[in-house]
């Protein structure tokens, strides 16, 4: 099969291979894989790594791991048999950059009729997180909302969800990659994050003050959004992989603010797996759609890690095998 590796031979860079099929051990199966979500660069093989059933042999190296996508073809012992020829969605440590990939049986999860593999891929961590949101945030009509960025993975699940509030949604966009998609994002205003006046605009904006600010950036620009919040406001972070806003204890009672720790977006209730449920049985009813930034083929691995880096893309980034 072919498969995406990355070696020191070739300095990191993803290169294209063929490598032997993995072979499903006890409690797995096999997957025809139909999407793979774009994760982190893959890191380079060390001297002291020992290969995995994997990774056969040092020389061919990692194949990066990440949520897949695909269609059951084959299973190792101890799986029911009723698992082949389903289609499901799952996250693999390594193996995921491939044409077939091996998981444990008991980590798939069922993908709906109607639910596309690159859907499937994109809403199996913005899903939860997403629900989670909307839920914790419990908007109303009165509410005013700023989502920073706007155009990520998540928040436009967000704005899908809260459509039904009436809410006054005011999205914070940074890049020219994110203004080529926010025309399809359901927001009432949108604001550009470069602009020097860009918490002044925000402020003409909704002069009542923002009631809630969805923080998928966090740092400098997270704090910032935060000052924008009227007494009483909500903050909610939907990311677990940004410097949190620093909050002091005092301002937070002053002010009688809610601040949300981002873990409880997929932590409570249920864990993850109730609000993943509920993504897809909502993406196969017509009612949520990911942003799908981009997709390329497996082999463009390279290229696709190098367009996000560079912020040539926004939303989410799929392979496709």
């Amino acid at each position: 099969m072919q498969a995406v590796v990355a070696t020191a031979a070739d300095n990191g860079i993803p290169v294209m291979r063929e490598v032997p099929d993995p072979a499903p051990g006890p409690g797995e199966v096999l997957m025809d894989a139909e999407a793979v979500l774009l994760g982190a660069p893959p890191s380079v093989p060390t001297e002291c790594e020992v290969p995995s059933a994997r990774t056969p042999d040092p020389v061919i190296g990692v194949i990066p791991g990440g949520v897949v996508m695909g269609t059951v073809i084959g299973s190792g012992s101890g799986v029911a048999a009723e698992h082949l020829g389903r289609r499901v969605v799952t996250r693999v440590g390594q193996g995921g950059y491939a044409e077939r990939v091996a998981a444990p049986a008991s980590s798939l999860v069922p993908v709906p009729a109607g639910v596309s593999g690159v859907a499937a891929v994109a809403l199996y961590d913005a899903g939860p997180v997403a629900t989670g949101l909307a839920e914790i945030a419990a908007v109303r009509r009165s509410d005013r909302v700023v989502l920073l960025p706007v155009v990520d993975s998540v928040a436009p699940l967000v704005v899908q969800l809260l459509a039904g509030t009436g809410a006054c949604l005011v999205g914070v966009v940074r890049s020219e990659a994110d203004r080529e998609h926010v025309a399809g994002i359901a927001v009432r205003h949108v604001v550009d994050i470069r602009a020097a006046d860009w918490t002044h605009q925000i402020m003409d904006l909704v002069p009542g003050g923002v009631s809630v600010v969805i923080d998928g950036l966090g740092g400098r620009d997270g704090r910032i959004a935060a000052w924008l919040l009227a007494d009483g406001g909500r903050h909610l972070t939907s990311r677990t992989d940004v410097r949190p806003v620093r909050w002091d204890a005092w301002e937070i009672r002053s002010r009688k603010l809610t601040v949300h720790d981002p873990r409880r977006s997929v932590e409570e209730p249920g864990g993850p797996t109730a609000r993943r449920t509920r993504a897809y049985e909502l993406a196969a009813a017509g009612r949520l759609s990911p942003l799908i930034g981009a997709s390329y083929p497996l082999i463009r691995a390279d290229r696709a890690h190098h367009d996000v880096a560079g912020g040539a893309v926004s939303g989410s980034v799929v392979l496709l095998p």
